[in-house]
């Protein structure tokens, strides 16, 4: 049976009649439906909402495309809250995780963010002799917060923390 459609250029390898893009194309979305579907399903709305004056601030740059920070807020000192992302799928996720990249906190900015009381934050703790390196730990005193709004302006969304949490790219980063 030879299937009738209709494409611009020839494919040199084809199977069975059908060129071997159309492969790729349906094995590319049997690839990224779940993701997609993951990502939408976890998403957690029902958190509580926290605004604040940054009073302190530490980032940890660890790529183009992860950054993790301890911050406390005015007034809150006794608290210390974690944010972090590590994404190695940035196209999944253009345009929303493109807002994330080399962002940085300042102290005085106001920010809003999610808390999740199910996790524990991470602390980070930096490398004395080398700045800007260091690394990071779970901690059970550290806050952890999704979601981030930055001066007004939105940074990363629920959303996007849900995306980047997807079982799919928990594999990614363990190879």
């Amino acid at each position: 049976m030879k299937l009738k459609y209709k494409f611009k250029i020839d494919s040199p390898l084809d199977f069975w009649d059908i060129p071997a893009r159309i492969y790729f194309m349906a094995a590319t979305l049997f690839f990224l439906i779940p993701f997609y579907l993951i990502g939408f399903l976890t998403v957690k709305d029902d958190l509580p909402h926290r605004t604040g004056i940054v009073n302190r601030i530490h980032i940890l740059q660890k790529s183009h495309s992860s950054w993790e920070a301890n911050f406390t807020l005015e007034g809150d000192t006794s608290h210390t809250y974690w944010q972090g992302y590590e994404n190695l799928y940035p196209f999944f996720l253009f345009p929303p995780k493109y807002k994330l990249d080399d962002y940085i906190i300042h102290k005085g900015d106001t920010i809003s963010f999610f808390i999740d009381n199910d996790k524990n934050g991470n602390y980070i703790k930096s490398d004395r002799f080398f700045p800007g390196e260091g690394h990071s730990f779970e901690s059970d005193e550290v806050i952890y917060t999704e979601g981030l709004v930055v001066n007004g302006k939105e940074i990363a969304s629920p959303l996007v923390a849900a995306f980047i949490r997807t079982p799919l790219t928990w594999l990614g980063n363990v190879g």
